[in-house]
């Protein structure tokens, strides 16, 4: 095992038996660095930036997810810029809000991008969020990166302006509104990083998915050239002003930290690299497992290619593979089988989870929500013992269409399921 490997598995071990409290360390240091990045561009509102309220906010992001943090940084943010004026603090709520319905949609769980990507701005080295997400194979943390990158030049935009606007004529309120929404939709450059970030995120993540050699570091190396080269035929025709030193500078800090993040999470030795075949009675299973770096252990083998009715770990042992496919063939052909996807995405956080709880989840084998209300009606008498006058004046379809919008059933093919 090469000393490089060695070190690797002493750091997991650590965060292996101390991971919660890193985790809370390492919240509240990006929480400080998020508050006090606020204030320092934004001293408006000195009770906000008081180091106190900052120290207390902080520890409080210790606790919360990564969304609480996002929520305090945003109303911190609004904050600030009520002492330019109330219309600018208005149009940054209104323009948070859009960008929250946008974000909320697509990827809650991508938070951390949206935290992250600002900083990485102001650090100049915005590719090494691009970079870590494509190696994490996250294509759909562009949203939060996007909304990210907005928030980001906008921040900029009221530095530029913040004090002219804070001393203008209130007479002036559509201009002052014209100047925000021109600043933003007509910035150039923003623009332009918001293309390079869907680009290269994209790219990156494409490339990592690939079943090849090697593929973390090839889509990092490819998603850096892409960024360098983008950004300076955009820099070149757009006419701006970016250095191009500080792009290079940037991309290489980025490089180097997205090739050390791949060392911790997917290094694998593909010289020892296996692939197994099983089969049921309708599909062929094909599973590709490379053991990872220095690592001699079976059970530490770590998957990188598989085809299987259900999602995996990359570091999940084979022999949990197998006990899983083992538990999948014992249900197929059955609703619940059938229907497996479905319901482990609707109601259980992985596979392990499903089976975990499977007997908990009650089938009905009904066509529709108006049938499935009459049976709940008829049968298991939801509303107790009813006499038949008033059995045939229940309208089954709008309390099948209540059933179903209440969110606890789910309807399918092959019926309906409930978890208990």
């Amino acid at each position: 095992m090469t000393m490089a490997a060695e070190w690797k598995q002493k750091v997991k071990k650590l965060y292996v038996s101390y991971g919660i409290f890193i985790e809370s360390v390492c919240k509240v240091l990006l929480a400080l660095l998020i508050f006090m990045g606020i204030n320092r561009k934004f001293p408006y509102v000195e009770a906000v930036g008081n180091i106190f309220v900052v120290f207390i906010a902080a520890l409080a992001c210790s606790v919360l997810p990564v969304n609480g943090m996002v929520l305090l940084g945003a109303i911190a943010f609004v904050i600030q810029t009520s002492g330019i004026s109330v219309e600018v603090a208005a149009f940054t709520v209104v323009l948070l809000g859009v960008l929250y319905v946008f974000f909320i949609r697509t990827a809650l769980e991508d938070s951390l991008a949206l935290v992250l990507t600002p900083l990485a701005f102001a650090w100049k080295i915005p590719c090494v969020v691009l970079l870590g997400y494509g190696l994490m194979k996250r294509p759909a943390a562009v949203a939060p990166i996007g909304c990210g990158v907005i928030i980001y030049y906008y921040a900029q935009l009221l530095d530029t302006y913040g004090e002219g606007l804070k001393g203008a004529d209130k007479k002036n309120l559509l201009e002052n509104i014209k100047l925000l929404i021109n600043g933003i939709f007509q910035n150039k450059e923003m623009i332009l990083m918001l293309l390079v970030s869907i680009v290269v995120l994209l790219i990156t993540c494409i490339i990592n998915k690939m079943s090849v050699k090697y593929a973390g570091m090839i889509g990092i190396g490819t998603g850096a050239v892409c960024y360098v080269m983008i950004t300076f035929v955009g820099n070149l025709f757009l006419k701006l002003e970016i250095s191009k030193g500080m792009i290079l500078l940037g991309t290489m800090i980025s490089f180097l930290v997205a090739s050390v993040l791949g060392f911790f999470l997917f290094q694998g030795d593909y010289a020892k690299a296996e692939e197994f075949q099983f089969e049921d009675d309708e599909y062929y299973y094909y599973v590709k497992a490379v053991p990872k770096l220095g690592v001699e252990k079976e059970e530490d083998f770590e998957i990188e290619d598989y085809e299987l009715p259900f999602s995996l770990n990359p570091d999940m042992p084979l022999w949990e593979i197998n006990a899983l496919c083992r538990m999948v063939q014992e249900i197929e052909s059955t609703p619940l089988g059938n229907e497996l996807s479905e319901i482990q995405a609707k109601w259980f956080h992985n596979i392990s989870d499903f089976f975990d709880h499977k007997d908990e989840i009650r089938h009905y084998d009904v066509p529709d929500s108006a049938s499935l209300a009459e049976y709940l009606v008829m049968e298991e008498h939801h509303f107790g013992e009813l006499p038949p006058e008033l059995i045939k004046h229940i309208d089954f379809i709008s309390y099948g269409h209540e059933l179903e919008q209440s969110g606890e059933y789910l309807f399918t093919t092959s019926g309906v399921f409930r978890h208990r």
